[in-house]
């Protein structure tokens, strides 16, 4: 991912990639089990497993629009679960923290949003600081707080007991079901193929192998939605204006760590990158052949370029 920098500094964004908890609790509530006791400890999850046979359910528009309305019920009731009491709380209000950072840290590495308008306008303020003498202390410690900031992992998540942990997954599992309106079967289905079908067309939007997870069939209605679905599921997904964006933005980066300030020098400078773009192998045939002929005209043709950048 490409980061524009501020001037004469060295703060990278050494941030290391934290998977995302996986957005869907499928088949928890079978596994409750007290670890002591080997009894069940859910109350809720009591009762028998259905019988689910071996077929997959195909994935259609409708089901992609239940299947973010359950991922964005799982938010609300982990929202719920945060204001619980005690532990349970701090854990769930953590992991609501610690996704927010990942959500901040996934627009700015995408070059949008409050974050990298503020590293922008901190960049700015670093070239001023330099050019007019001032100390730049102020400024690069709050460049340095900014990065620290973006970092998910400066978010600790409080230990929870497994029971309290097994509950609140249970609850959001269950949530998730019933705002989608899906049987216990298809969500157990869904909560396995859906997500690696995503993943797939997220790494390659024309991707054939679905590594049996889905069909063709199954791909034509996800592709689409790729965007919404890799941002409920927490996936990087950058489309393409977000790539547009980015390569302009390391266009301009190149170009403003070339500049000197002084334009008739940056001038200068890109007439002989023309030049040499279109020139240097002739150049490099004829000093190699000893063609002083030959190096004398390209370098009059060069000085001529060059020349056009001196103001009459």
């Amino acid at each position: 991912m490409r980061r524009l920098q501020p001037a004469c500094l060295a703060l990278a964004l050494l941030l290391t990639a934290v998977p995302v908890a996986n957005a869907q609790f499928g088949g928890l509530k079978k596994k409750a089990l007290d670890k002591a006791t080997g009894k069940d400890t859910v109350a809720t999850a009591a009762k028998a497993k259905p019988k689910c046979d071996a077929s997959s359910m195909a994935i259609t528009g409708d089901v992609v629009d239940r299947y973010l309305k359950s991922l964005a019920a799982a938010g609300a009731e982990m929202q719920k679960l945060a204001k619980e009491p005690g532990k349970t709380g701090a854990y769930y209000s953590a992991l609501l923290q610690y996704q927010a950072v990942q959500k901040r840290r996934a627009e700015y590495d995408l070059h949008k949003g409050p974050d990298w308008e503020k590293r922008k306008a901190l960049k700015k303020r670093l070239n001023s600081d330099i050019t007019s003498g001032k100390d730049p202390t102020a400024t690069i410690q709050e460049d340095q707080a900014l990065t620290e900031s973006l970092n998910p992992g400066r978010v600790e998540i409080p230990d929870i007991d497994w029971q309290s942990q097994q509950r609140g997954n249970f609850r959001m599992d269950s949530t998730q079901q019933a705002a989608g309106k899906f049987s216990e079967c298809d969500w157990t289905d869904l909560g396995e193929r859906l997500p690696r079908m995503v993943g797939i067309l997220v790494d390659d939007p024309k991707a054939k192998d679905f590594q049996g997870y889905g069909t063709e069939k199954d791909a034509a209605a996800i592709r689409p939605r790729i965007p919404e679905l890799a941002r409920a599921l927490g996936l990087t997904y950058v489309t393409p204006e977000d790539q547009a964006r980015l390569d302009a933005d390391a266009k301009a980066e190149k170009a403003a760590a070339t500049s000197t300030g002084n334009p008739q020098t940056d001038c200068m400078t890109k007439a002989h990158e023309k030049w040499a773009k279109a020139h240097q192998a002739e150049l490099d045939a004829a000093q190699a052949k000893n063609d002083i002929d030959t190096v004398m005209k390209l370098s009059m043709d060069l000085n001529a370029e060059m020349a056009k950048c001196t103001p009459q």
